[in-house]
């Protein structure tokens, strides 16, 4: 069921009057027509520079709890800058952790996102392997999720990939492939503690600019399995062989010599 946050629309306008911005994308409501969960807007700000502004659409609690890992994470990130993920996100400009008006105000990368068709070079490859490892060697203590017990094991991620494989037309020797890789490396997801995770790595999320990546929407971010955003990011990108060995060789070395 579709419900929305009281008087949302006029909170989300007062709001962005206050922050002196003006939108460049679509008015909330022509978001809530489309039945739209999040107002996610690019906006001007008063120094010309764009910003990008995200708030609650609906009020249903798993959305909500979402929302406020990614406001929370985002502003304990800004107040740790010596935060090995800090100059891999994008800053922020302002956020309310009110549950009556939830909202994130962030500047708006230079670069682009990539499409899932789009090969990386192998530079790229090696940069996106060391944001993964750097996720998942994060320090976690000062982040608060909701809610607190961490997500997946490796029966359900395992099952859920199944599920997957069984609605993709791939050959038959691919899906073996990664059966096979699942099954040798099952002690990646059993019996390991829990790291830091986005939730939601893929190429759309990656943003690319000059000879940096910077990884964007922390919407999904919570502790799981250190291997979940390795494994899912490396099964997106099976029509590029090259580029899962070298994701493979350079994120498997965070787990030499430790002990679970």
């Amino acid at each position: 069921m579709y419900s929305l946050y009281p008087n949302i629309v006029p909170k989300i306008k007062e709001k962005i009057k206050d922050l002196n911005l003006t939108l460049l994308t679509d008015e909330p409501e022509k978001l809530i027509q489309q039945k739209k969960r999040f107002f996610r807007a690019f906006c001007l700000r008063k120094d010309g520079k764009r910003a990008f502004f995200k708030s609650l659409l609906a009020e249903e609690k798993g959305i909500k709890d979402r929302f406020l890992n990614e406001v929370g994470f985002a502003k304990t990130l800004g107040e740790n800058k010596n935060h090995p993920l800090y100059n891999f996100t994008a800053k922020t400009l302002g956020f309310s952790l009110n549950p009556a008006f939830l909202y994130i105000l962030q500047e708006c990368l230079p670069g682009n996102a990539r499409e899932s068709e789009d090969r990386f070079s192998q530079n790229e490859t090696k940069k996106i392997a060391l944001i993964l490892k750097t996720i998942i060697n994060s320090p976690v203590d000062a982040f608060k999720f909701t809610p607190k017990k961490p997500f997946f094991d490796f029966s359900i991620y395992k099952k859920s990939v199944g599920q997957f494989l069984k609605n993709i037309p791939l050959d038959r020797k691919i899906k073996t492939k990664i059966q096979d890789f699942i099954g040798q490396n099952k002690g990646l997801f059993n019996f390991v503690k829990p790291a830091l995770s986005h939730g939601d790595f893929s190429e759309a999320n990656l943003i690319f600019y000059k000879n940096t990546v910077k990884i964007v929407n922390w919407e999904h971010v919570h502790l799981r399995n250190p291997a979940y955003d390795f494994t899912e990011f490396w099964l997106k990108r099976r029509e590029e062989p090259k580029e899962q060995k070298i994701l493979k060789e350079g994120f498997l070395k965070y787990f030499k010599n430790k002990k679970y």
